[in-house]
């Protein structure tokens, strides 16, 4: 007997981001049916926010490299725009999240162009820099880029032959623990979600303490106008990722990631976004196929 595919209720389990201030840390809500130790753990329940907290932060660091890009592109002049080597997201007391774009070798990195995004398509204090003063790169900003700049990216599959990898730095005071650098494939086809080629490497105190992929290989999931929801099988771990749900953003479409370990067998798991705000919950279980007897 098959699941039906789009149907998902009665939700198991329901971690819902709560709506607050658009950047501060979002809060994750009660379950709304007590699943068992069999469907879900306190452990995977932990893990479960950590991945809510990193995905919505690691979307809004993409959405302000975006749409700061088309600014930058805009406002800068030509022979100045030819030297950009690569861009910083960091957060802006309050305010929004500041994007630095610069170039120069490591070690000799100098600002080029700085604004302000604070959501949506609104971008600010946009500035073309072009004194020394103006120019130089220091405090978080300056830590955040040497982190980058101490991955050899050249050891880490992109699957993308056309196009470098989308970087996204998230600091410690976002993800609750680590300074994080995200290597990410881009999307070139606006048909075809990259689901594999994406990376992440954590620091602690300037240090590379982990690192990971979050597939082994190159996967992409195709979509069109009709498409209301896609799939994925994950392996390496027993939950989702943040990779998940930073799909769910930028499609719009829920995720549906299958899991399976030898403690819960297989599960199926929604990532989706609704009215702006994450949510994650587990499929029922399959119902047992009749017994002939």
């Amino acid at each position: 007997m098959r699941r039906a595919a789009r149907r998902i209720a009665p939700i198991a389990l329901t971690i819902a981001a709560m709506g607050g201030p658009m950047f501060a840390p979002p809060m994750a809500s009660a379950h709304q049916a007590a699943p068992s130790e069999a469907e879900v753990s306190d452990a995977e329940l932990q893990a479960l926010v950590a991945v809510i907290v990193r995905g919505q932060a690691l979307y809004r660091y993409d959405q302000a490299a975006w749409h700061t890009t088309d600014t930058m592109i805009v406002d800068t002049p030509r022979d100045l725009a030819q030297q950009v080597r690569g861009w910083v997201v960091v957060p802006a007391e309050n305010r929004g999240l500041r994007a630095i774009y610069y170039g120069g070798a490591a070690g000799a990195h100098f600002a080029i162009y700085s604004t302000l995004w604070t959501g949506g398509t609104n971008v600010s204090e946009r500035r073309v820099l072009r004194t020394a003063d103006e120019s130089r790169i220091g405090g978080e900003a300056a830590r955040l880029i040497a982190l980058r700049d101490a991955v050899d990216a050249s050891q880490l599959t992109n699957c993308s032959t056309t196009r470098p990898f989308n970087t996204v730095i998230l600091p410690a005071s976002e993800t609750g623990d680590v300074d994080s650098v995200y290597f990410m494939t881009p999307q070139t086809d606006a048909n075809a979600i990259p689901m594999g080629g994406h990376h992440r490497i954590d620091f602690s105190s300037g240090r590379e303490v982990a690192r990971r992929s979050f597939t082994r290989g190159c996967i992409d999931i195709l979509k069109d106008a009709t498409t209301s929801g896609v799939s994925i099988s994950h392996i390496l771990d027993p939950i989702p990722t943040e990779i998940h749900l930073f799909s769910a953003y930028a499609t719009g479409l829920p995720i549906y990631v299958g899991t399976e370990d030898a403690q819960h067998g297989e599960r199926i798991w929604v990532m989706e976004i609704l009215d702006g705000q994450p949510r994650v919950y587990l499929l029922p279980p399959e119902p047992a196929a009749p017994s002939d007897s």
